[in-house]
């Protein structure tokens, strides 16, 4: 198990492995008005966010972009 540093940044990836799970989802694998709910969801929040906390969280975010490891 890798050391993350901070908890934070944990689930910030896991909810980037998740995100690009459910958008890599084919239409068998997943209902796609629920997947299109999650990622509302999630885009919400995430831009309801005050700036520096969302600041922080595209910031812990943008290393896993080259990182893209679907495990449809």
């Amino acid at each position: 198990m890798s050391g993350y540093a901070s908890l934070t940044r944990a689930l910030a990836e896991a909810l980037v492995d998740v995100l690009w799970f459910v958008e890599g989802c084919e239409d068998e694998q997943m209902d796609p008005d629920g997947a299109v709910k999650v990622l509302e969801s999630v885009a919400a929040l995430v831009s309801h966010l005050p700036n520096d906390q969302r600041s922080d969280f595209m910031e812990g975010v943008a290393p896993l972009e080259g990182h893209r490891e679907l495990a449809v």
